[in-house]
């Protein structure tokens, strides 16, 4: 089956690059969603920064990738989906929308665009005091949920995946991203590239997975989170942790640790359990 690639391009960088470079010789065409699709997938997306997207496909045309670079508006969107390609697309929160409205029974090929920085520089860890340390299979299967979520997300610094499990059952789960946009640290920059890791974390576009959960189950009347336990894929940050003792969870997973054990002595003042999934 054609192939074409269909995204939001808000500034060029090197995971777009990557992006382009995989798939140039797969696709017939790119698809750069215009200024009225972004306002209508993601209205809360206010980049000043961003090139705009008739710009952006003069740019990528120079880069003699491809055959054709088009600007998508609604009305071609739907011409897409009328023409049954595969969509190659970015896995991101505005791509999602973008199937969900457009494309829903479109086959599609999320592709991974943001950066990430080498793991021995992003774990700066301290060694982690815990209750225990847990070696069972549905620990493990878990905590590899968690993992896998993590990596949704666009923070290069920090990919951090959270699961709430209740009864044996996930019922929340979530990845750390930044708001109002999932773009703020590629169009302005990271403000905690200046600043140490594990230290003034409350500076920050970031929203923390824990964070997410947790204004995700006050929003939801079907879930509560008394009694609950959460599995993160990093160790919580003080305010995360302060977030976890007071929210009625009972058991804290994680499978690494963070460069601020501060939150520690909370969690274990509120009798919340630290168990360490190996």
């Amino acid at each position: 089956m054609k192939r074409a690639l269909a995204l939001y391009v808000p500034v060029l960088h090197a995971g777009y690059l990557a992006l382009f470079k995989k798939y140039a010789r797969q696709v017939e065409s790119v698809h750069l969603f215009d200024t009225q699709l972004i306002k209508e997938l993601s209205p809360h997306e206010k980049e000043i920064r961003a090139i705009k997207p008739k710009e952006m496909k003069r740019i990528i045309d120079a880069l003699s990738l491809f055959k054709s670079v088009n600007v998508l508006t609604p009305r071609k969107a739907r011409e897409l989906a009328a023409a049954k390609y595969t969509i190659v697309t970015a896995d991101e929160t505005i791509s999602r929308n973008f199937i969900e409205k457009y494309l829903p029974s479109a086959r599609v090929i999320y592709a991974p665009v943001f950066l990430r920085w080498d793991k021995a520089h992003v774990h700066v860890q301290k060694p982690p005091r815990h209750h225990r340390i847990s070696r069972s299979a549905f620990d493990k299967k878990i905590m590899a949920r968690a993992t896998a979520i993590s990596q949704k997300s666009s923070d290069w610094w920090r990919q951090v995946g959270a699961v709430v499990v209740k009864n044996k059952r996930i019922v929340l789960e979530m990845h750390n991203f930044h708001v109002p946009s999932e773009h703020m640290p590629y169009v302005y920059g990271d403000i905690r590239d200046h600043i140490p890791a594990g230290t003034l974390s409350h500076i920050s576009t970031a929203f923390h997975s824990e964070q997410g959960i947790i204004a995700e189950a006050a929003r939801r009347e079907d879930i509560g989170l008394e009694g609950a336990d959460i599995y993160v894929t990093t160790f919580p940050c003080p305010v995360c942790a302060k977030l976890i003792a007071y929210a009625g969870i009972k058991r804290m997973f994680f499978a690494v640790g963070h460069s601020s054990f501060d939150g520690e002595r909370v969690l274990k003042a509120r009798d919340v359990e630290i168990v360490l999934v190996k």
